[in-house]
């Protein structure tokens, strides 16, 4: 597929764009790995905010592309996709600057992660998020899960994900996902602004203040957890149910799951 990061700073604002507008900004692992070297050359006496938003007016991001997900056990093996979208989770972590989340229009999967891993989430009052990996029978990385968890809790991370279902602005404010709801004809606009007004704070503090803040709100899973995680994943990828899922998402129809 293709698509890319576009890079464009602006004073002590970098603004990083999901380049995919074609396909809603689905993102690829090449993609993935770009925004990770971008955001691993950020440096806080240089750029004091980092935007990430999607091209257009469609989507933030509509996940990781569907061409490129494994077809079973045996791609499965092969398949980047969970480990790029974690060292993307951790380069916005890791990030010396403040990371905010745009997020207008269509936002599901890889895109979800994307955002919720961001420092501060800026949406738009027509924004539609969910998180779809049990309509298509994947065992999503448990990275993703823990930041879910952490800004969600656990009964919002749980019907969001079980249910698949699409969230509007009103309910993703009232779950801690959404900092802050902008009006979708001025959005961009709003957004720009909050990153100015943070870009003009000192930026060892803004750095400091990140490090703190995630700290506390980190959580690990034990070594033992991460296999068994991983196993539960492969397991998934094998099943005729992840074929089945997959098949109904590209054929826009009802999944019929069986369980095996």
């Amino acid at each position: 597929m293709t698509g890319s990061i576009v890079s464009e700073q602006d004073g002590y604002v970098l603004t990083l764009t999901i380049n995919n507008p074609d396909r809603r900004n689905a993102v690829s692992g090449v993609m993935l790995r770009h925004l990770v070297e971008i955001l691993a050359a950020v440096r806080i006496t240089e750029v004091r905010c980092v935007v990430l938003r999607g091209a257009g007016e469609r989507a933030f991001c509509s996940g990781y592309d569907l061409s490129a997900l494994p077809t079973g056990q045996g791609d499965a093996g092969q398949f980047d996709g969970p480990a790029q979208l974690l060292l993307a989770s951790r380069a916005i972590a890791d990030c010396p600057a403040p990371v905010l989340a745009a997020v207008k229009g269509a936002c599901y999967g890889a895109g979800g992660e994307l955002a919720i891993q961001a420092d501060v989430r800026l949406v738009s009052d027509h924004v539609r998020l969910g998180m779809p990996p049990a309509k298509i029978g994947i065992v999503y990385p448990e990275d993703g899960i823990s930041r879910f968890v952490q800004i969600l809790g656990p009964g919002g991370t749980a019907d969001l994900f079980f249910t698949g279902h699409t969230w509007d602005a009103g309910r993703l404010a009232a779950a801690g996902f959404a900092d802050h709801v902008f009006a979708d004809d001025v959005f961009f606009d709003s957004v720009q602004q909050h990153a100015r007004q943070i870009a003009a704070n000192a930026p060892l503090a803004l750095s400091g203040l990140k490090k703190m803040i995630r700290a506390a709100g980190a959580s690990g899973y034990s070594d033992e957890q991460i296999q068994e995680f991983a196993r539960l994943r492969l397991q998934a990828f094998a099943s005729d149910d992840y074929r089945e899922g997959l098949g109904a998402m590209r054929d826009k129809r009802p999944p019929e799951f069986r369980g095996e």
